[in-house]
């Protein structure tokens, strides 16, 4: 069995879509904040009944928020330590490219080789929707 190649360009920026727009979008909806996500919790129960479909909507938007996330941080605490340390700290923390760069001493060129890397590792973990794009092989 051979294994697709992926456009590893087109990859890493569909990664750097998902963190840049998508995650701040579940982080919203999940109710998940920066200094929640060493161990979010997936399993909070409505403090109220819901009633109507309104409600049970939102709950129902808020545990697939929770799950994402979750994913998320299990996907990315898998990561090799300096790919962990600089999505963390890039993405999850909003930290700018030079304090990262700083924090894992590097340089910014390295850094972005780093976080490039770290993109298409974490498509490879990321199990809810695929972010892997794969390259047209033609065959003749």
């Amino acid at each position: 069995m051979e294994l697709k190649k992926i456009n590893e360009r087109a990859t890493e920026e569909r990664v750097r879509r998902f963190f840049k727009n998508d995650f701040k979008r579940w982080m919203l909806l999940s109710g998940t904040s920066l200094a929640d996500l060493q161990s979010p919790s997936i399993n909070d129960m409505p403090s109220s009944p819901s009633y109507g479909n309104s409600n049970e909507e939102k709950l129902a938007a808020n545990i697939d928020a929770k799950t994402i996330v979750a994913e998320v941080v299990r996907v990315v605490n898998s990561l090799e330590d300096r790919q962990r340390k600089t999505i963390t700290l890039h993405h999850l923390q909003g930290r700018d490219v030079t304090e990262v760069s700083v924090a894992i001493q590097r340089t910014d060129r390295q850094f972005y080789r780093i976080l490039n890397k770290a993109y298409i590792e974490f498509a490879y973990g990321y199990q809810i929707e695929s972010l892997l794009v794969y390259r047209d092989v033609v065959t003749s």
